[in-house]
């Protein structure tokens, strides 16, 4: 989901919540990544929910010239609903709301309001509540940290038979070399997360988020805070379980991040 005006983003929701109007707008535009009948597996999520390391990780873990059709990055619950009606594996990449927005704002600076965007994650997300007794719902804890879990997830459930490598330093430098080849083809530079940027980059970007906490903050958002904790709590409890995982952060939330976040 790239910036747009709130406008067009309350104009895309209804749109992204239906499989057929969103397939027929994918058709009409070109866009390839919408799930189709023979797709073989769906990676997706709201944006900045591990969308781009979980991608790269397939196709590391797959090697190259794997065949298989992934469809992603769609970051529209029809994404997930066209999926179920096929009978395709999906993974649901599920990321803590308020962390999930903080990044998106800080990627994409000032041009959406924190409102906008905690209204996107619950339109995002409440389509899919009950989904998960037919997907696979993966935390962003456990991704980032053993896409294999996530992999032996999707086989158990679906029959398939990916490759789910064991976490290693080795596969997680893998996934961030192609992570970053798949951001410089599709936008020219590298994640804003990304080793490759400098110090001084990663430096101006944890100054902007502690503004942007301050913000977030604030208290005429307490009820869509309130509002999407909830519905992550809902959705959390259907999700594989992450036992090595921090307890969830509230507001304010801790001044470090990991740099796994799209």
């Amino acid at each position: 989901m790239t910036p747009a005006s709130p406008l067009r983003h309350a104009m895309r929701r209804p749109i992204a919540r239906r499989p057929v109007l969103y397939g027929a707008v994918a058709r009409l535009t070109g866009n390839t990544q919408f799930v189709r009948s023979r797709t073989d597996l769906v990676i997706d999520g709201f944006p900045r929910s591990a969308n781009s390391t979980t991608e790269a990780a397939f196709h590391v873990a797959e090697g190259a010239d794997h065949g298989y059709r992934l469809a992603h990055h769609t970051h529209a619950p029809a994404q997930f609903l066209q999926a179920v009606r096929f009978g395709c594996p999906a993974v649901l990449l599920l990321r803590e709301p308020d962390a999930a927005i903080l990044s998106w704002k800080e990627a994409h600076g000032t041009g959406m309001t924190f409102a906008t965007l905690y209204e996107d994650w619950l339109a995002f997300h409440r389509p899919l509540t009950g989904i998960g007794a037919h997907v696979v719902v993966a935390p962003f804890t456990l991704v980032i940290r053993d896409y294999g879990a996530v992999a032996a997830a999707v086989n158990a459930k679906f029959g398939t038979r990916f490759r789910c490598p064991a976490p290693s330093p080795a596969f997680a430098e893998a996934v961030a070399r192609k992570r970053d080849r798949i951001s410089y083809a599709r936008t020219g530079h590298a994640p804003r997360y990304s080793s490759d940027r400098d110090t001084a980059f990663h430096a101006r970007r944890m100054a902007e988020r502690a503004r942007l906490r301050d913000a977030q903050a604030a208290p005429e958002l307490a009820t869509l805070r309130a509002a999407a904790r909830a519905l992550h709590g809902e959705l959390r409890a259907a999700a594989m379980p992450d036992p090595d995982a921090a307890a969830p952060r509230g507001l304010p939330c801790p001044r470090q991040e990991r740099m796994t976040n799209a």
